[in-house]
């Protein structure tokens, strides 16, 4: 599966890291230390979009990021850091982060998703700089059940962000996959057909990822 590029969202390249892979697998009993990346200052009165870059990371592997979730400390003041919303943008893992206090370092974390099923966390570190005072984080559109819009999400003409209903997982059951020719079965990465298979099938906002 190939990344669909969303024209007119896009994250500065001075706020985007590469997910660091080791180029050389470690000596067995030997671990390789931590290596924290951290992403470009921003003051306490931005609102900017940062980025991590799996791409060449999950290349090897075949492999594409499917979603994101990100994670900050809980504010105590309606000005400390926020993530208002992140997502996945032409192949990028982002989030848009707003506030911050005056000359402090934050960890935020984005855990990624892939289509294989991977799993993977990143803790990435901001410093808030003093080219601002404190300002409230502002406030951001999101749909009926709380789930931030994000910029590549898709509308219809009248500006209505296009949904597959409330956000809910349901179970749904497959009696037969068959490829698009109809010559064979579908199969999982395991290579087991998708027969009689039961899956779990979560609506979402409908995005152009």
């Amino acid at each position: 599966m190939a990344d669909i590029h969303c024209p007119g969202v896009t994250v500065a390249s001075a706020r985007t890291l590469r997910l660091l892979a080791s180029s050389t697998p470690p000596l067995w009993g030997v671990r390789l230390p931590s290596i924290r990346q951290s992403w470009a200052p921003k003051a306490p009165a931005d609102v900017l979009e940062f980025a991590l870059d799996p791409r060449r990371w999950l290349a090897d592997a075949g492999d594409t990021l499917q979603s994101v979730s990100a994670t900050a400390p809980d504010p105590v003041t309606s000005s400390d850091l926020t993530a208002l919303w992140c997502g996945k943008v032409n192949g990028l893992a982002v989030v848009c982060l707003a506030g911050g206090q005056p000359n402090t370092l934050v960890p935020v974390s984005l855990t990624l998703h892939t289509l294989q099923g991977r799993r993977h966390t990143e803790a990435v570190t901001v410093q808030i700089n003093l080219d601002s005072e404190p300002d409230d984080v502002p406030d951001w559109p999101s749909l009926a059940d709380g789930t931030p819009i994000i910029p590549n999400a898709l509308t219809d003409p009248d500006g209505r962000v296009l949904t597959l209903g409330t956000s809910q997982v349901k179970q749904v059951s497959v009696a037969q996959l068959l490829s698009p020719d109809g010559a064979s079965h579908l199969t999982s990465p395991a290579g087991v057909p998708l027969l009689n298979q039961v899956f779990r099938s979560a609506t979402d906002t409908l995005l152009l990822a």
